[in-house]
């Protein structure tokens, strides 16, 4: 939500990094499609070097990079390019479906 609103308030006059909460490669398909330029991700690439050091770095990123094909497989998106906000709705939306 922070995401969205930060780039509705400034418009497109600068880019939107998004850095922190970064978990999943689905994390990096919502932040994207909620209008972020750059997605960081900071604690799973500490946490893959803690554990096998430049290799563990590696799998880290190839999971994030497999996860984030594997979303946008199934949300009927082949590129960055076409990802867009339509294809994340916020909790609520379903909630006063019921």
């Amino acid at each position: 939500r922070a995401v969205d609103s930060a780039c509705k308030s400034i418009g497109r006059t600068v880019q939107v990094f998004m850095d922190g909460g970064i978990m999943r490669g689905t994390d990096v398909l919502k932040a994207l499609a909620l209008g972020a330029d750059v997605v960081m991700v900071g604690r799973p690439v500490v946490w893959g070097l803690a554990c096998e050091g430049e290799k563990g770095v590696h799998h880290v990123l190839s999971l994030l990079r497999d996860e984030l094909v594997l979303a946008m497989k199934l949300c009927g998106v082949t590129s960055i390019k076409d990802i867009t906000p339509n294809i994340v709705q916020h909790e609520s939306h379903y909630r006063s479906k019921l």
